[in-house]
C-alpha cells in the first residue's frame, strides 16, 4: 500500500465528509455507487470534479499528484460550504 494507501485514506476521509453533507441535503449514498456516479447525483460541478479525482485515486494505475490532492480537498470544501 505505502504512499498509495496513505493518499487514498486521506481522500476517503474527505470524501466521507461529502457523503455526510449530501445526506443532510437528502441525497442518499449507497455503497454500490461509484464515487463519480454519486458525485454526479449531487449535481454540482465541484463535486463532479472531486469524484473524478477520487476515482483516479481508487482505480487508476496512475497516482494522484500532490496538486490533485490539494484540488480535491478544495473541491470538497467548495461543495459542502
Amino acid at each position: 500500500h505505502g504512499v498509495v494507501g496513505i493518499v487514498s485514506s486521506r481522500l476517503t476521509k474527505k470524501y466521507m465528509k461529502l457523503v455526510d453533507w449530501a445526506k443532510s441535503k437528502e441525497i442518499t449514498y449507497k455503497k454500490t455507487y461509484g464515487p463519480l456516479e454519486f458525485c454526479k447525483m449531487i449535481n454540482v460541478d465541484s463535486a463532479v470534479k472531486a469524484g473524478e479525482i477520487f476515482e483516479k485515486a481508487l482505480y487508476s494505475f496512475e497516482l494522484v499528484s500532490e496538486a490533485e490532492e490539494i484540488e480535491f480537498n478544495k473541491l470538497i470544501e467548495e461543495t459542502i460550504k
